[in-house]
């Protein structure tokens, strides 16, 4: 047995209905298409955003790849003087025992000695002095 619907006593105007139907409908086509504006409007805004975004994030790390090479660059610069600097330390040093050797040298009784009979052309009390003539004076 099939069961049936019971009607509640309501007379429905197919025509009216339909009408009613298709203007609902006609409603929500239009309230989808101010959606869609809608929704286009937002997705376009959203992607001008997103491209912001990406923009500063690029200047970003452009500026701090600036800020890097710079750095970079100081550093390298920094050694090469540093090489420098030893290098002329070690030859300044070269010099000092040099200097400290003729200063010892210069304080030594025999070192004054030689150097009085060479240069001054003295002599010791008791001793003939002969001077010959250089080879380059002939």
């Amino acid at each position: 047995m099939a069961k049936q619907k019971k009607s509640k006593g309501r007379v429905v105007d197919f025509n009216k209905a339909l009408e009613k139907r298709e203007k609902q409908r006609q409603e929500e086509r239009e309230e989808s298409v101010e959606i869609s504006d809608r929704s286009e409007a937002s997705v376009k805004r959203q992607k001008k955003q997103h491209n912001r975004k990406l923009g500063i994030y690029m200047l970003v790390i452009l500026v701090m790849l600036v800020i890097i090479g710079v750095l970079a660059h100081n550093v390298i610069a920094l050694k090469m003087e540093e090489s420098q600097l030893k290098a002329e330390i070690t030859k300044l040093e070269k010099k000092k025992k040099a200097l400290e050797e003729e200063k010892r040298a210069v304080t030594d009784q025999d070192y004054i000695e030689e150097q009085a009979r060479k240069q001054l052309r003295m002599i010791k009390p008791g001793e003939i002095l002969y001077v010959l003539p250089d080879e380059t004076d002939e």
